[in-house]
Formats: C-alpha cells, structure tokens, sequence
C-alpha cells in the first residue's frame, strides 16, 4: 500500500540514451493515453505555490512557497527539490518573510522512475510543513497515475481498491497525525499536448485506520467515519484533532514529459478540536467545533 506522507513506489521505467523514459509518450501522443515521466539530462523547473486557508468561515490568510527542482540520475532518475522562498500573510497583517526556513530545509529527491520514491522528507522547522506536505501531495497524486491501467480516454474513471494512507508524525509537535482516504481518478480531458486529470481523495466506508484514542471513532458527521486524527503535544498538555477530510487534486499534465504544468488542490477538514488536554485525553481545557477549508494553486513557472 502506497502512503502519502511515507514511501511511494513508482510503476515500471525504460532508460534512453540521451532521454530517461519511463514510457516513450512523444512517439504516443496520438495513441491512448498511459502516464508516463520523462527525466531530461540538465532540466530544471522551478514551481510556486499559493494556499489561501480559512478557519471556521473566518478571514483568509495566505502562504507563498517556491521551489526548484533539478533532475537527477543518481541513484535512480529523479528530481532534487530545493526550497528558495517562503511568505505568508494572515488576514489584515503585515506580511511575514520565512524563506530563511524554507532555504534551511535540506534539500529532498522525488523520483517518478521505476523504484523511485515520492516521500515526505524531514522537516526541519514547522514553517515549511504546509508548502511541503502539498507539494508531495501533487507529486503523490502523479505516482498514483502509474498504478493503473484504465484511464486511457476522455471520461474514463478508476476507483482504487486499495485505500491511501498517511503520516504526517514529526516526533516533536506532532507525536501522532494520519488520515486515509479512498481515491477515485477521472481523465477529464485529452488533448494533443496535454492531459487533466482529477483525483478526488474521500472518506472510506469502512474503517481504514486503527486510532489511539476511543474518542477519536465518535463521528463529526453522521452517517461518515473519521478518517482524519492527530494529536500535538506544546507547553499546555495535548491538542487533539479528528474527524473527516477530503480533497480534490486536479492537475493538467504535459503528455510528452509526464511533467505537472499547474494544478489545483481544494482541501476541507471538518473537524473537533481540543487543547490543554492530559496524556489519555479525558481531561481538556476545552473542545470546539473547527472547519478548515483550504485552496492550494500550483504553476510550473520555467
């Protein structure tokens, strides 16, 4: 099973020449589609992000990251991804530079080629969480293109049978957070030189995941499981989260790189919250109701 946030296995590659195939999409442009990824010797792209996120139906705030990724063929074709600049404005403030965070992180290898992996590096400060895990999520939507064989024309639908987990844990703040969800893909357009697809990331219908706390299985929403749980631990005792998540990931693809143009992700968490709680979290200071929606813009800028 394939995680999110852990290691993601790729599907199968051919090595060219001059050209790192997995597949050989320019020579197929007219034939029916399959995802495939092409890694060019010296290529480099650079991506921004924009989130905006609201909370609870409150004022926006929102984040701009921006990333280069540089190919690579050591151990296995890939992409090394730096982080160059980081700027996040909260509603109605000054805006805030992180981008001295963003140019620490180390940088991390995504690779889309054979045994490749598309995993969620260490983080090195909190600031850079969010940029990180939506970029990997792009990126792991276009890994879960190569394990399956049915999207092939306009209109077609594959309804993964396996669920999607993921882990998000740093070991610090967040000592335990994991989601799993269902994905269903739809190739919603085919053209000449590129390809839309949409992944639509939702509440299983039976239980995918095994909480460490009883309180956790207590729907927000009835007639749905949880599907989403984490517990942060700061200076006031344990901040538990859970409830239902879902995402949309829609992403037009070059069909003769398999590289990302630009995407679109729309995220909805709607969730319990708790704060000041002990260890076994029977005892909180407090619990509130705690809607995040959130709305992520990728663009391949070179």
């Amino acid at each position: 099973m394939k995680r999110l946030s852990g290691v993601w296995s790729a599907g199968m590659g051919l090595v060219g020449a001059v050209l790192v195939f997995v597949g050989c999409a320019q020579a197929q442009q007219d034939a029916p589609y399959s995802y495939e990824r092409v890694y060019e010797v010296g290529g480099e792209d650079e991506y921004v992000m924009v989130t905006v996120t609201t909370h609870n139906d409150g004022p926006p705030q929102s984040e701009m990251s921006w990333s280069t990724h540089t190919n690579v063929f050591d151990p296995v074709p890939g992409e090394e991804m730096r982080w160059t600049r980081l700027e996040t404005r909260p509603w109605e403030e000054d805006l805030i530079d992180g981008s001295e965070f963003a140019r620490a992180q180390p940088p991390h290898r995504l690779s889309l080629y054979g045994d490749g992996d598309i995993s969620l590096p260490p983080i090195s400060d909190a600031a850079v969480t969010g940029a990180i895990t939506d970029l990997i999520t792009f990126w792991a939507g276009l890994s879960l293109m190569l394990d399956q064989d049915a999207l092939h024309a306009e209109g077609d639908v594959f309804h993964r049978p396996e669920a999607v987990t993921g882990d998000w844990a740093d070991g610090r703040s967040v000592i335990y957070g994991e989601d799993c969800t269902i994905v269903t893909m739809t190739l919603v357009e085919l053209e000449r030189r590129q390809v839309r697809l949409k992944l639509e990331f939702l509440a299983p219908e039976t239980a995918c995941l095994e909480f460490p706390n009883a309180v956790f299985n207590t729907p927000v929403r009835e007639g749905q499981l949880n599907n989403f749980s984490q517990i942060r631990q700061d200076d006031t005792g344990f901040a538990p989260m859970w409830g239902l998540e879902t995402y949309t990931v829609e992403v037009p693809v070059d069909r003769a790189s398999g590289r990302l143009k630009h995407g679109r992700l729309t995220n909805t968490l709607d969730l319990q919250m708790a704060g000041g709680c002990d260890e076994a979290l029977e005892a909180c200071q407090y619990q509130m109701s705690f809607l995040i929606e959130r709305t992520v813009s990728i663009l391949r800028r070179r």
